[in-house]
């Protein structure tokens, strides 16, 4: 089975990312780029990294954060 890997740059997306991360871990591994959010974007993203960690989603997230 071939691994796919969908890269998501976010900044500032509170509002969306948790949606779009959780649709694209139904199909791929995600890397997501937060590039200094100021809002909760990365505390949704570490949400979801700890999710994954306990196997709710099937696939791998990491989080790559430039600040």
């Amino acid at each position: 089975m071939s691994r796919h890997l969908v890269v998501i740059p976010a900044h500032n997306e509170e509002e969306t990312i948790h949606e779009v991360v959780t649709k694209a871990l139904a199909y791929a591994d995600v890397s997501v780029t937060d590039d200094g959010s100021r809002d909760g974007t990365a505390d949704i993203l570490r949400r979801l990294k700890a999710q994954c960690s306990e196997g709710k989603y099937s696939h791998k997230l990491n989080i790559i954060t430039h600040r």
